[in-house]
């Protein structure tokens, strides 16, 4: 496993200072050749802005303001990917998903509305499975058990103003 520090990705410069997470999924993109992705968490982009995949696709519950426009958005939930027909004729070499696991996790009525960390991955997983994607990387707090990991590197985020010191996010990169 590699552990990154924030601080390493900022010494580089550049975007990579800015976009530290973004640094992360470049240097994925990079090493596997990954051309054609499907970002089924999408948020504002901010992975793809240093390295951005000749075809991305991007999904979430809600279209934000981006910092990389998708060449597709669709405007659904993972779990309402699996009826989408125009997915079904695009081939993928990526899935990504990264789901909200953070301080909104918390609320109960969040959870409900958007599905847990846990459920919005297993429906990732499943939907890599039914249009024939074989990998997928995960950001999250935890690793996933009784998967096959390609490649884990370990995040350490830091700020000034927030002891992180223990705090610890993976990008994990599971063979389906």
């Amino acid at each position: 496993m590699q552990v990154l520090d924030q601080r390493e990705i900022q010494r580089k410069g550049g975007l990579a200072s800015r976009y530290p997470t973004a640094y992360i999924i470049a240097q994925f993109l990079k090493r596997y050749n990954f051309g054609r992705v499907l970002d089924v968490t999408f948020g504002v982009g901010r992975f793809y802005k240093i390295q951005r995949p000749k075809l991305l696709v991007g999904a979430d519950i809600k279209k934000r303001e981006w910092i990389v426009v998708p060449d597709i958005f669709i405007q659904k939930p993972v779990w309402g990917l699996r009826y989408e027909k125009q997915l079904e004729q695009l081939q993928f070499d990526l899935l990504v998903v990264d789901p909200p696991w953070g301080q909104a996790q918390r609320r109960t009525e969040y959870s409900e509305v958007v599905g847990t960390p846990e459920i919005i991955i297993e429906y990732a997983m499943k939907l890599a499975k039914e249009l024939s994607i074989r990998y997928v990387l995960v950001h999250y707090n935890k690793l996933l058990k009784n998967l096959d990991v390609v490649e884990n590197v370990a995040f350490k985020p830091w700020t000034r103003y927030l002891n992180s010191q223990n705090t610890i996010t993976y990008f994990t990169l599971y063979k389906v």
